[in-house]
């Protein structure tokens, strides 16, 4: 691989988004037991490279509709392609273009997800890598809709990955650029709440540490990783594991009756 944007767990393998490879699907080598990452999706033109990438549910067939954003900037595409598992790891097929999709062409279309929590809208949202505004198209899988707004990152800068917990969308958002050579610093995770099915939700505001509420001032989640797409009920990194209280109260005792 040469720079992976993200990945994706495809019902029985990782799929990674590679800058030079494309959209490739990873498999164990039989013999040394290495990952292979596959090349599966042919670049539409040498500037291509995919983002973040999201995928419907399987169909009674067990078909998922796989979305893929061109991250280089060059267009504000996004790919759409019909997922067929099978023995060796499954395989994509194009199923359409959804050409200029967001409404601010000419920004980084980073990334891309889909709702999980109920009544959710079934929406494509879509987050740039140079540009605060979050939103979403309607009906993306049949009769796409123009770009609306859902709402506006925390920094207002960018964001490099999007995660759908329910109806809550979580944001791994950039911080400034680098200045004098330096690494760049306060990116944060943050949420909007309740972004499916909501037209438009407002700000994002950012995601706390489980010990934070015992804390003055409280912590946040700075300098954040992609997320990671895993299998089905997987959590994104930025939250506690389960059984963990997410309520804001704390008890009277947390020494007798911890959070």
């Amino acid at each position: 691989m040469t720079h992976p944007r993200g990945l994706l767990f495809l019902q029985t393998n990782w799929w990674v988004s590679d800058e030079d490879k494309g959209f490739c699907r990873i498999d164990i080598n039989p013999i040394s037991g290495a990952n292979v990452a596959q090349p599966l999706l042919h670049k539409p033109d040498l500037n291509f490279f995919p983002g973040q990438t999201a995928a419907a549910a399987p169909n009674g067939l067990g078909q998922q509709i796989v979305y893929v954003p061109d991250a280089s900037g060059v267009s504000s595409n996004i790919y759409r392609f019909i997922f067929t598992p099978d023995g060796t790891g499954g395989t994509i097929t194009p199923n359409g273009i959804l050409a200029g999709a967001g409404s601010r062409k000419g920004t980084k279309v980073e990334t891309v997800a889909l709702p999980t929590g109920p009544g959710n809208d079934g929406a494509l949202y879509i987050g740039y890598s140079d540009e605060g505004l979050i939103e979403k198209i309607t009906n993306p899988a049949t009769a796409p809709g123009a770009a609306v707004s859902v709402g506006r990152d925390f920094n207002g800068i960018g964001v490099i990955s999007m995660a759908f917990q329910g109806n809550d969308l979580y944001l791994s958002e950039l911080g400034p650029p680098p200045i004098d050579g330096q690494f760049i610093k306060k990116g944060v995770v943050t949420v909007i709440f309740r972004a499916s099915p909501s037209a438009n939700n407002g700000g994002a505001t950012p995601v706390k540490r489980a010990i934070a509420r015992l804390q003055t001032p409280q912590i946040i989640v700075e300098n954040p990783g992609g997320f990671t797409m895993g299998p089905t009920g997987g959590r994104p990194a930025c939250l506690p594991p389960l059984g963990v209280k997410l309520s804001p109260s704390v008890p009277a005792d947390p020494a007798t009756t911890p959070p």
